[in-house]
Parts: C-alpha cells; sequence; structure tokens
C-alpha cells in the first residue's frame, strides 16, 4: 500500500489514492484466492487417492482435511474482505463529490465502521491500520482500535474441528472412508505395519500445505 504520511496533497487527490489502494488490496486478495482455489484442488485430489489406498493413511488424511478447511475460512473471510473494499470504495466516491463542492476532508461514521471491520481481517490488518493512520490525520476518521480481532484459524477449528474435518472427508471420498475414523487400532494391519514410510510422506504434504496458507 502506498504511504501519504510524508508529502502533503490536496483532499481530491489523497481521497484517489486512497480508492486506489483499496483496488491494489482488493486485487492481491483476487490473487491469493486464486491461488488458495488451485491449492485446494490438489489437495483434494491426494486426499481421493490416499482414500481408496485403505485407512493406513487416516492421519494424513485428516491433517489434509484440517488444512482444507482452514484454506476454505481464509477464503471466506477474503471474499468478505471484498465485499468490505468495495463499499469503503463507494464511500470514498461520495467524498470526493463533496470535496469538489466544499474543497474540505468530511468525517465518516461509515468509512471509520468499515475499516474497523477490515483491520479484523488477517490478511488486510497490516495495510488497513496504514490506511486508517492516514485517514485518521486527513480527519476523514477517528482513532480505530482493533479490539475483538477475529480467531485465528487454529483457535475457531478447536470448537468445530472433528466436525468440520469428518463433513470435508466425506465430501470428498464419497463415503469410503465411512466408519474408518472409530475402526479398531489395537492390533495394526499389516498394511498399515509396512507402510510407515508412505504415511511420512503423505503427512510432509498436509504440512506443505499448511506452509502455503501461512506464507500468504
Amino acid at each position: 500500500m502506498r504511504r501519504l504520511l510524508h508529502r502533503k496533497v490536496d483532499p481530491e487527490e489523497q481521497a484517489k489514492e486512497w480508492r486506489r489502494s483499496i483496488n491494489h488490496e482488493v486485487r492481491a486478495l483476487e490473487r491469493q484466492i486464486v491461488s488458495l482455489e488451485r491449492a485446494e484442488k490438489k489437495v483434494q485430489k491426494d486426499i481421493k487417492t490416499m482414500a481408496k489406498e485403505g485407512t493406513r493413511n487416516e492421519k494424513a488424511i485428516r491433517l489434509l482435511a484440517k488444512e482444507l478447511v482452514m484454506s476454505r475460512n481464509a477464503k471466506n473471510r477474503m471474499h468478505e474482505g471484498k465485499a468490505q473494499l468495495h463499499s469503503v470504495q463507494m464511500q470514498l466516491q461520495n467524498q470526493i463529490a463533496l470535496i469538489k463542492v466544499t474543497g474540505v476532508i468530511k468525517k465518516s461514521t461509515e468509512i471509520m465502521a468499515s475499516i474497523g471491520d477490515l483491520v479484523k481481517i488477517p490478511e488486510l490488518q497490516e495495510n488497513m491500520f496504514q490506511l486508517a493512520t492516514e485517514m485518521e490525520r486527513a480527519g476523514l476518521v477517528e482513532e480505530v482500535v482493533a479490539d475483538g480481532l477475529s480467531l485465528t484459524d487454529a483457535e475457531g477449528l478447536d470448537a468445530q474441528a472433528d466436525a468440520e474435518v469428518d463433513k470435508v472427508i466425506a465430501e470428498i471420498t464419497e463415503g469410503v472412508l465411512e466408519g474408518a475414523v472409530d475402526a479398531p487400532t489395537a492390533v495394526p494391519e499389516p498394511a498399515a505395519v509396512a507402510a510407515p514410510a508412505a504415511a511420512a510422506e503423505e503427512e510432509e504434504k498436509a504440512n506443505a500445505m499448511k506452509a502455503r496458507l501461512e506464507s500468504l
């Protein structure tokens, strides 16, 4: 995001610069959404493949399914963020129209509320704080406080992880693993004993997916 803190600009130019910054954030979210969708397709394919190989891959499948749930949650946040960003764009356009008449920036409770919501989205938080600071100094909004930030994916999954993960596994495997979660594990089958390397490889794939999510 471009910074305006160290150069003086007229109100209309500043509002237009904010709109360009918002456009930049929208495009960045769209790229992240596309990247997540591509990764999700590969993970779904891996889960289907492992499901056909049998329950010895159950742990790896659950890890991948959990990362898939996290990816979907992140994608939902990004779509919500896009909608909020578009709302701010429209409100800034109204500001530009007012500036043309009055010559000054007027305080906007609507923009302040929208920016307050946007700083709660982890993927946007840093840049939205910067934008909020610029808007505050220009007199468009009051101080934006980041109270009640969104839970991280890991925290959010704690309460509903098992149900969501089971749902995703059932959805992708079409029932191939139904009942596998509760299967007896006291006496491992020969196949399970013989495949530690394969299980480790699949777990590594799950960890790689997690790393991709964290890098976005």
